[in-house]
């Protein structure tokens, strides 16, 4: 399945399923591995989403599980994800022309559907990255914020901030990432580091700074910073700012 502009499903699977998965899954031609993930304590932080902004805001498709609340106009989608096809409702805005989302207001900015807002929104500012031996999730702002587009006045970048951790911050982001999960059962993915993940942020074990989860050794899950310094090959520390930060969990389940 192919549209004229961002397809969601795409971003969904490729960047947020590949980071989480605890196993290979093939999607359009192509394998993704599992590899560890390292979380960073920023994941408990949050974010605010300012009027008169709607930068991240361009035309894609939204996308929703069958059974999810859906604004008008959406029909169903069907993609491969391994050897079986997979529904999706989706509204690809085939009509917009506009350089926006149809339903960014363009006096303020604001969601027109934002309580039944598509995952691919609603997941921001959680962001995944794929390093060459592992994947790494945290919240952080857009890589090119710089360069996106105001949907009121045609300004260039973004107006939103990063925030402190706060019990709120963290309650809505294990909201998303419940609702990533759904979409991993829905897509038959199953087996994830999204229950390790909300236990990170729940526990509070964030406050003792970044792990890995799925590092394949047989390092305790919680050393000390001298210990963790001592272990030869532990880390490419030219690959961290702070080797200490690190935190091993046990490898693959």
């Amino acid at each position: 399945m192919s549209v004229n502009h961002s397809d969601s499903v795409e971003k969904i699977v490729e960047r947020y399923f590949s980071a989480v998965t605890k196993k290979p899954f093939k999607f359009k031609g192509k394998w993704y591995e599992p590899k560890p993930l390292f979380l960073s304590n920023q994941l408990a932080r949050g974010s605010t989403c300012p009027l008169n902004c709607g930068a991240c805001c361009p035309v894609f498709t939204l996308d929703y599980l069958p059974g999810e609340e859906t604004p008008e106009d959406v029909s169903d989608r069907q993609f491969k994800f391994n050897d079986n096809w997979v529904t999706v409702r989706s509204n690809e805005q085939p009509l917009n022309r506009t350089s926006h989302c149809c339903y960014v207001s363009r006096e303020d900015a604001r969601c027109q559907v934002h309580p039944v807002r598509p995952l691919s929104c609603d997941f921001e500012l959680i962001r995944p990255r794929a390093c060459k031996e592992r994947n790494e999730l945290r919240v952080a702002m857009f890589g090119r914020a710089w360069n996106l587009t105001n949907a009121v006045d045609g300004s260039k970048g973004t107006r939103c901030k990063i925030t402190d951790p706060t019990d709120e911050s963290i309650a809505d982001t294990v909201r998303k990432l419940n609702r990533l999960r759904k979409w991993a059962n829905h897509f038959g993915l199953g087996r994830t580091w999204i229950p390790e993940i909300i236990d990170y942020l729940q526990s509070g074990k964030w406050k003792s700074g970044p792990i890995i989860l799925g590092a394949n050794n047989n390092i305790p899950a919680i050393l000390p910073k001298t210990i963790r310094n001592q272990v030869p090959g532990l880390m490419d520390k030219s690959a961290h700012r702070n080797a200490s930060e690190l935190v091993l969990f046990p490898e693959y389940q």
